[in-house]
């Protein structure tokens, strides 16, 4: 024999029990938002508890921070490193020279070529090495300046102790 089902119609005793379970996961769904939600506010109040102002740490006013460099010893060797030349020039024209040593050295330079003609110009004076050490020189070479090769001698001194330096550039024709 064959059983029909009709559709519709549900046993009394299983639609409570649907209704029951889906009220059970309604309320503990409810239970568990609550739950985190207390969580979360306790743990705020907690941590917030434990922070200062942020406005009270920071400093605000802008100040001079220069860096200040290290006294070297009064003992320490007097060393002269190039730091840039004017490699090559024309006859009237102008040659830089940068170098580095100890601060507060006392520098002086001889520009002279290969036949031993000297440069005087009055604005190659004795320089101090500034607080990083830094000394540096121009000048104009003559228009009547030999063509070839030029040396300059640099000579530090500080505290008895000297150092020596010579670099060389050329004086050209033709510059590119």
């Amino acid at each position: 024999m064959l059983k029909i089902k009709r559709k519709g119609l549900v046993k009394p005793w299983k639609k409570r029990l649907a209704i029951r379970f889906t009220r059970g996961v309604a309320f503990s769904a409810f239970l568990i938002a609550i739950s985190l939600i207390s969580v979360g506010f306790l743990y705020t109040w907690v941590v917030g508890k434990n922070v200062k102002n942020v406005e009270e740490k920071i400093d605000t006013t802008i100040k001079n921070n220069t860096i200040k460099t290290a006294e070297p010893a009064d003992n320490a060797p007097v060393g002269i490193a190039l730091q840039s030349i004017t490699p090559r020039v024309a006859q009237g024209s102008k040659v830089s020279l940068t170098i580095r040593t100890l601060k507060n050295s006392d520098c002086k330079i001889l520009i002279r070529n290969e036949k031993k003609e000297i440069i005087n110009d009055p604005t190659i004076a004795n320089k101090i090495a500034d607080e990083y050490g830094m000394a540096d020189w121009s000048w104009t070479m003559p228009k009547s300046a030999s063509l070839g090769k030029w040396f300059v001698d640099i000579n530090c001194y500080r505290n008895q102790k000297s150092g020596y330096y010579r670099a060389d550039f050329l004086v050209s024709n033709n510059i590119e």
